[in-house]
């Protein structure tokens, strides 16, 4: 069974519906089969009544106050220190007594003080908060760090997620209601006569008259009404109710009825009175959506009569204009009017929207909204997480990604993850970044203690990191998995050096090992490292990105060519092309050209080229060259040229590539590339020469190449394969 710890800083009960959210779901949560202790702070309270009988619920749940210093009754205005001093206290002791609780599920609607509390020192935990306000700044950072964050609107959880990256911790679960709490039996009539309400048709609205609800347009909207009708508003503050009294009376508007606030008890008979229920909200802003979802609006559902609404993004997530409720536009109180006395004056039509609404609540009871976010939170719970330590910066990555403007080949899956049962992360820190200007090998020594709260880490390029994990700190926790990109060349070059002994430290110490070769993965084992650690994971690359284009007639016809690394030879790409008598593109890094004394005229070296901008070039051209320096000579990555030779075979192109080991684990020699002897200008010339010459073969080749990273090295494939590998891990991790 779960355990909830459901804290609230709240006095309960409450006038606010805030009271009735938190009494329901702990209700529901224990339906649900949870043990539910809802943690309320010991404050003043004008309200005595039990919190059951007020809110009509079932006594299935436990109930425990403690400590925090108020001094402010509910009715008294809160000066900033005593409402500082309240929430502080509360949240001070709400982690003492959570500290001593082991296990089960924090549960809390968003509080500042509450927030720090939980988040700093106790992050560890499964920490759920119901985030119902948009969070700017560090209270937004701080929110996305608990396990799951419940939002109410669709517009909030794509705010959220898209902060989120690529992990699926936004649960999106609409308000609900008790429909047995709203099944009243009585008659219209006796109902008004038992309330005191007019004789006349009634158009109602229940809840607090803050203005950002856009109850201002309703009272405005009065002024339109024929003279049978009677606008009931039932609630609100006293200050509140005193500034809609100011609007009616300055506006002159006749026929308004205004109740005091009612116990929940008695909204249902207020509600099943009217003859159309009103729910309001401002127009949308540019770019911030609004994320309201009051209760009534799930109320009014159940009472089975018409609504007439605002027509705003988080109200249509429930209702559709026509089908279950009359929308009209926001801030136009004639268009309000006109939509309510289409309600009005249209008796089958008000009831079929009525009855379509009364079926569609069904679906959002408390008891379905509980079970529901149990249990995703139990699911995310469940899966594995793993923190991605990349070699060098990814934020900008991401975010380049999201616009389109990047490919999520550098990601290395991590995107994907989520649909394969994983989450996902990586973290980036201002100290990182300070680290990294020093040496790179430093960079990431400030996620040492952070990675021990994650399953697994994937690491790529930090050996030193790994090494005073696992053989000096000796941390059982993260499982290691190791990426290889420059393993070979590093340990033939650093042999019998300080960094030699670290580079070999972290391999044998890692519990997995990746290699983009099956050549890799066989010098590792001939250098004596365990075979069973050592995995080749064929790299994948983002096919949707780079895909076949039409090429325009217009464009100019070149061979194009690109990288940055020390590995690639365009000294001997530049002699194989100067007496080609055709263009030459070149997308490179300065150093590249720092030893190529001349470039001919037919050869154009470009610099800085973002990587969106790169896909002109693989659709404009008519095949790639990929050159670089021998196996063994190259002073970075294993497999040099790796990534551009998987892009232009997704782009489509044929590829004409520098014989590396590599290769011959992704193509076949004449069907998918063709692969010449390095170093070896004439080769490249004549095999250059042959696609010019047949470019229906080029063609071919390209063809074959694209289906080949479609079926086998997508960046989809390869988080598949790497999932399966972190599962792995974990498992053994639990044995």
């Amino acid at each position: 069974m779960d355990k909830i710890h459901f804290i609230a800083n709240s006095r309960i009960p409450t006038q606010r519906a805030h009271g009735l959210h938190i009494i329901k779901m702990c209700e529901a949560f224990s339906d649900a089969g949870a043990d539910v202790e809802l943690i309320l702070p010991k404050r003043v309270n004008e309200l005595n009544d039990d919190p059951f009988e007020y809110y009509k619920s079932k006594k299935n749940f436990r109930i425990r106050k403690i400590f925090t210093i108020d001094w402010m009754s509910s009715s008294e205005p809160r000066p900033p220190f005593f409402s500082f001093l309240q929430s502080a206290t509360f949240a001070l002791s709400a982690f003492f007594y959570i500290l001593g609780r082991r296990g089960g599920i924090i549960y809390f609607r968003y509080d500042r003080w509450l927030m720090i509390a939980l988040m700093l020192f106790l992050g560890k935990r499964n920490i759920v908060c119901e985030a119902h306000f948009l969070l700017e700044g560090w209270e937004k950072r701080m929110l996305l760090k608990c396990s799951s964050i419940v939002v109410i609107t669709e517009a909030a959880k794509k705010i959220y997620q898209d902060s989120l990256d690529f992990d699926d911790a936004v649960i999106l679960a609409p308000d609900g209601v008790s429909l047995e709490d709203f099944s009243v039996s009585w008659d219209k009539t006796a109902i008004r006569q038992k309330l005191g309400l007019p004789k006349k048709k009634i158009v109602m609205y229940t809840g607090y008259f803050y203005a950002w609800k856009g109850i201002d347009d309703l009272i405005l909207a009065a002024s339109y009404f024929d003279p049978d009708t009677e606008l009931v508003l039932v609630g609100g503050a006293d200050e509140d109710t005193a500034r809609i009294r100011g609007i009616i009376d300055e506006k002159r508007i006749h026929g308004i009825t205004i109740i005091k606030h009612k116990p929940y008890a008695e909204i249902a008979l207020y509600q099943h009175a009217a003859d159309c229920l009103v729910v309001t909200g401002i127009p949308e802003r540019e770019k911030v959506p609004s994320i309201t979802s009051p209760l009534k609006l799930f109320e009014y559902m159940a009472s089975g009569n018409p609504i007439v609404a605002s027509d705003i993004a988080s109200f249509r997530d429930i209702l559709t204009d026509g089908h279950n409720a009359l929308l009209a536009n926001s801030g136009d109180p004639k268009a309000l009017a006109e939509k309510i006395k289409e309600a009005l004056d249209n008796p089958k039509k008000a009831e079929a929207l009525a009855r379509q609404a009364r079926k569609d609540v069904e679906r959002y009871t408390w008891k379905s909204r509980a079970k529901n976010i149990l249990s995703l939170v139990r699911a995310r719970e469940a899966m594995l997480s793993v923190l991605y330590i990349y070699a060098g910066r990814r934020k900008q990555f991401v975010r380049s990604y999201k616009e389109g403007t990047m490919a999520d080949t550098q990601l290395l899956g991590m995107n994907h993850m989520r649909f394969h049962g994983v989450r996902a992360s990586f973290l980036e820190t201002r100290a990182s970044h300070f680290l990294r200007k020093i040496s790179f090998h430093l960079s990431q020594l400030p996620l040492l203690l952070a990675m021990r709260n994650y399953d697994v880490a994937f690491i790529g390029g930090h050996v030193l990191l790994v090494f005073l994990a696992k053989s000096v700190f000796r941390m059982k926790k993260p499982k290691i998995v190791l990426f290889n990109t420059f393993f070979s060349n590093a340990l033939t070059r650093n042999r019998n050096r300080l960094y030699g002994y670290i580079l070999r430290s972290a391999i044998a110490s890692a519990d997995i090992v990746v290699c983009l070769s099956s050549a890799q993965k066989q010098f590792l084992e001939s250098e004596g490292f365990n075979h069973s650690r050592i995995r080749f994971v064929p790299l994948g690359v983002d096919a949707n990105f780079f895909k076949p284009c039409v090429k325009k007639s217009s464009h100019e016809e070149f061979i194009f060519s690109m990288g940055k690394d020390i590995g690639r030879d365009y000294k001997t790409l530049v002699q194989a092309a100067k007496n080609l008598h055709y263009k030459v593109r070149i997308i490179a890094a300065g150093r590249n050209f720092k030893h190529i004394p001349s470039i001919p005229e037919n050869i154009k070296v470009l610099y800085d080229i973002p990587q969106v901008d790169t896909l002109k070039f693989y659709c404009d051209s008519d095949f790639v060259v990929v050159p670089t320096i021998p196996d063994g000579r190259a002073g970075d990555s294993d497999c040099s040229g790796q990534t551009v030779f998987m892009e232009a075979m997704a782009s489509g192109k044929a590829v004409i590539a520098t014989r590396r080991e590599y290769m011959y684990d992704y193509v076949e020699n004449g069907m998918e590339a063709l692969i010449v002897d390095p170093e070896d200008p004439e080769a490249l010339r004549s095999t250059m020469q042959s696609f010019l010459d047949d470019p229906a073969r080029a063609r071919r080749i390209g063809e074959s190449a694209r289906k080949k990273i479609e079926g086998y090295f997508s960046t989809r494939e390869f988080s598949r394969k790497l999932s399966e590998i972190f599962k792995e891990v974990s498992e053994k991790n639990n044995e």
